[in-house]
């Protein structure tokens, strides 16, 4: 089983497109896709997967920083 990781660009689309169905061709199940750097998914995205959309990741101006970080 894979999850598809993804950004919102055109040729990243694609590209993750053609790894989902690289992955199904040699009978591996798509978990679903993650989009990154957009609050929401792009409309028709799951069409073109073929999977569920399972997240989007919202692009932060400013990294994470962990409570342990000194």
């Amino acid at each position: 089983m894979v999850i598809v990781v993804t950004t919102p660009a055109v040729a990243s689309i694609r590209d993750a497109a053609k790894t989902a169905a690289m992955a199904r061709a040699l009978g591996t199940t798509v978990a679903g896709v993650i989009v990154t750097h957009r609050n929401s998914p792009p409309r028709g995205l799951s069409g073109m997967f073929i999977s569920l959309i399972l997240h989007s990741v919202p692009e932060r101006s400013k990294p994470l920083r962990s409570s342990v970080d000194t």
